[in-house]
């Protein structure tokens, strides 16, 4: 639970929102869990200016401006795995000195970017629009890549295993989890490539097998494109 300015806003795990406080008064409380939490303070006029023009953003754009305290939803959305990347980047900054500063305000703007689109993919196609039984379905798609990213996968495989067709499956997993089934695929490669390279003894090569790659040139092609530095880096 977050306590701000005598508002009260619930948080369940891997969640995330945004909020204007009209003060610095905040408070954070934790139920008999063990929990990390990120709270990113941005300049208010800093931060107007960066909110997008469409329609959808005038009610928290108006909340600012009559420096009232709220949420941009009454919902919180899902954390996901595209967001969970420019998160750690933020927390293990690989940079030190006035590069760590550029660096942590190109996340963080990242990360906004992120969230703001997400809202806007949500609020002009929610939930509530897709039927309850191809929610299973996409939900159960995405339980599927967790556990078999590393292996090929098309689409058209993946609509079949869950029982939908490819425009429903495709349309859905975006409106759901707010990015494409390529980036869901490709993020959770780039993630475990990051982890394994950070953590374990092995080489480019190997790790590049690991998550799929027949090619260790693609993948680190692939590699920095998402973290903007070579996957070799990580083994000096």
């Amino acid at each position: 639970m977050v306590y701000y300015a005598r508002f009260l806003h619930l948080f369940t795990s891997n969640t995330h929102t945004i909020f204007h406080c009209k003060n610095d008064s905040t408070e954070i409380e934790f139920k008999d869990t063990k929990s990390h939490f990120l709270i990113i303070q941005l300049n208010t006029k800093f931060f107007k200016n960066l909110i997008p023009s469409e329609a959808n953003f005038n009610d928290f754009k108006e909340l600012i401006n009559e420096n009232k305290t709220g949420c941009i939803s009454k919902e919180n959305n899902a954390i996901h795995s595209a967001m969970k990347i420019v998160i750690e980047d933020i927390i293990n900054s690989p940079w030190e000195g006035e590069y760590r500063k550029l660096f942590l305000h190109s996340k963080i703007l990242e990360l906004l970017l992120l969230q703001l689109d997400q809202y806007n993919s949500l609020k002009t196609k929610k939930e509530s629009d897709i039927s309850v039984i191809d929610t299973m379905k996409i939900k159960k798609a995405k339980e599927y890549l967790l556990k078999h990213y590393k292996e090929p996968i098309t689409i058209q495989k993946l609509s079949k295993i869950v029982g939908t067709n490819e425009f429903t499956l495709k349309k859905g997993f975006k409106t759901l989890y707010g990015e494409t089934i390529f980036c869901c695929v490709n993020n959770l490669k780039m993630t475990k490539a990051k982890k394994l390279l950070t953590d374990k003894n092995l080489s480019v090569t190997q790790v590049s097998e690991i998550i799929g790659y027949k090619n260790p040139q693609h993948f680190s092609t692939a590699f920095k494109k998402k973290f903007g530095f070579v996957p070799s880096k990580l083994k000096h």
